[in-house]
């Protein structure tokens, strides 16, 4: 429980983080459109973040099914 919960708490860092990430990479697009050069690598956390949305889905079923009685 208290793994899921410091998971969560990752998760939702990360939600914040790919937002902000988002955004910035929309000026960046708009400014190299606009002539620009633009170095900006994407962090390796935007690659993590498919992972974690697989992993919450998983144990939510997981415990949906937990709750229901088939576990």
């Amino acid at each position: 429980m208290v793994v899921h919960l410091i998971l969560a708490v990752v998760f939702a860092a990360l939600t914040v983080y790919v937002y902000k990430l988002h955004a910035s990479l929309r000026v960046a697009i708009k400014r190299k459109s606009q002539g620009e050069e633009i170095s900006h690598a994407p962090s390796f956390l935007v690659y993590l973040y498919p992972v974690f949305i697989v992993y919450f889905v998983i144990m939510s079923i997981g415990n949906l099914l937990q709750l229901a009685g088939y576990g």
